[in-house]
């Protein structure tokens, strides 16, 4: 996998040195991340109502692989942002994990001579998990810490 640029910190070095895009070795690698819901904005608390609507607010995680066809997967994880209750409430203190696993199709489908890469049914894929701290957030709150991190692991033959 090709970064555009070096995550802040993977506790690499050489990652941490570079200054342009790099390549990532087929290993897990965690890049802490952090967001601030704007305070200054009218957004609506996020909600549910099946038939009716729904509104809701969402991380997007974009896993830009080049040299591919298709090019990026991504993944999208709701983040409940919500008003006029107590998000210190310990039931919106539950940390919260999601896992996607992203298979690399593309590579699957051979060269510009017809000519596969000896697909055995084995698919290579990524596996990308985000981890926050809670589920509930309101309006100026700093969203980040120590702990917080999108963990990305790829897998080849």
């Amino acid at each position: 996998m090709t970064l555009p640029t070096p995550p802040r910190d993977d506790g690499e070095e050489d990652v941490k040195k570079s200054k342009g895009p790099i390549t990532l070795d087929a290993k897990q690698h965690s890049f802490e991340f952090e967001f601030v819901i704007p305070n200054n904005l009218e957004l609506p608390s996020f909600m549910e109502l099946f038939k009716e609507g729904m509104i809701r607010y969402t991380l997007t995680c974009v896993h830009d692989k080049a040299h591919t066809l298709g090019g990026s997967s991504k993944c999208e994880y709701n983040v409940p942002i919500i008003e006029r209750i107590d998000v210190s409430d310990s039931r919106f203190h539950v940390p919260r994990e999601e896992i996607r696993e992203i298979p690399f199709e593309a590579l699957m489908m051979g060269d510009a001579h017809g000519h596969g890469h000896g697909n055995d049914g084995f698919v290579p894929k990524a596996i990308v998990r985000v981890n926050l701290p809670k589920f509930g957030y309101v309006r100026g709150e700093f969203a980040g810490g120590a702990w917080w991190g999108v963990s990305i692991a790829t897998w080849s033959r």
